[in-house]
């Protein structure tokens, strides 16, 4: 392909005057076979990936202030990291619907930090896995919603396994 467009390129340049109109007919054949040929080149690796989504089901069934902030928070560390992922929001962690069950499980929440873990689930394994307890504190001001995608990040880092799943 690259090899049509140099001697295009090349033609269309040693014509210039007398080939006005098949140098303009030239170019547009090219840009239509490159504009219609799909993967090219470096992006020929691409043709054997495929994308899955993966669907998941979020709860945050938690009475503290601000959870739906927090809730959001999660909700968009997910879809930064796994921008296929397709969430769906529930009050609380159903087992019966398809997809990856994930529960943000906060065990405490002061005015200084919170602390808390993910539990998921799948279709192949019902059994909740519970990741590590992460502590995210902050010091010289008070805890607040705009916090929370930092103690999100922390508890994806620390439990990447529930979107391997």
């Amino acid at each position: 392909m690259k090899k049509i467009a140099a001697a295009i390129s090349v033609y269309s340049y040693s014509c210039l005057a007398s080939c006005k109109g098949l140098r303009r007919r030239a170019l547009t054949f090219a840009a239509a076979v490159l504009a219609t040929s799909g993967p090219m080149f470096g992006d020929a690796l691409a043709i054997g990936k495929t994308t899955k989504q993966h669907q998941m089901v979020l709860s945050c069934p938690m009475p503290l202030p601000e959870s739906d902030k927090l809730c959001r928070a999660l909700a968009d560390g997910i879809r930064a990291i796994s921008p296929d992922s397709v969430l769906y929001f529930a009050q609380e962690n159903l087992g019966h619907a398809s997809g990856t069950h994930v529960s943000l499980v906060v065990t405490s929440q002061n005015h200084f930090g919170i602390i808390g873990h993910l539990e998921w689930r799948t279709a192949s394994s019902p059994k909740p896995s519970k990741g590590p307890e992460v502590r995210f504190d902050v010091m010289d001001t008070t805890l607040s919603a705009e916090f929370f995608p930092h103690f999100v990040q922390g508890l994806l880092e620390a439990t990447p396994e529930f979107l391997a799943e």
